[in-house]
């Protein structure tokens, strides 16, 4: 997706410690803490191997790593309760990793909030304090994600960030396991 879209926001930004949107910024990481200096970008690419939904942190993602090309049936709402839960259909359109970082992205389908056609990017990489990070970025191109700005925003923008920290925590804690040892082999 090119990156003229009119929005284009950073969910969660480290150095104020909040979540924002605005329209053309620039992402920046999420990084958590002394554990996050010993988790290697390996560490976590091993982690999202062996169990993606332990890691990635929404509903509907597949315990085996997607690959480009699948549909990820993802919901979000009130756990077990189905009526009250709302899809996020996506399609991997990224998944890899290089050595230094992992990209993985989706794009946005049919009955998604934000309507079909934008995006999601992840970037999991070491910040230049040798801190795992987490970098997110929407590129919006319609439905609520695509309002611009009021209460009906900040509320979007609030509810949509939630899971972001929880997933680079997960990439902290599953990748310590990765790095000295694991739950699964025993």
């Amino acid at each position: 997706m090119d990156g003229d879209l009119a929005n284009t926001f950073v969910i969660w930004d480290p150095s104020t410690g909040k979540y924002f949107s605005q329209p053309g910024a620039q992402s920046a990481p999420t990084a958590v803490g002394p554990a996050s200096k010993i988790v290697t970008v390996a560490d976590a690419w091993a982690a999202l191997q062996r169990c993606y939904n332990c890691v990635f942190p929404i509903g509907g993602a597949p315990k085996q790593m997607p690959k480009v090309g699948d549909r990820l049936d993802l919901s979000v709402g009130a756990g077990g309760h189905a009526p009250l839960n709302k899809s996020f259909p996506v399609e991997v359109t990224q998944m890899d990793y290089d050595g230094k970082e992992i990209n993985i992205e989706y794009a946005t389908l049919e009955g998604h909030p934000d309507g079909v056609g934008s995006t999601i990017h992840f970037r999991i990489f070491k910040n230049s304090d040798g801190e795992l990070s987490l970098e997110a970025i929407g590129r919006i191109a319609g439905g609520m994600g695509s309002l611009g700005g009021g209460p009906a925003r900040t509320g979007y923008d609030l509810i949509s960030s939630f899971p972001w920290q929880r997933f680079m925590n997960n990439l902290v804690i599953y990748g310590l396991e990765e790095h000295y040892g694991d739950r699964w082999a025993k």
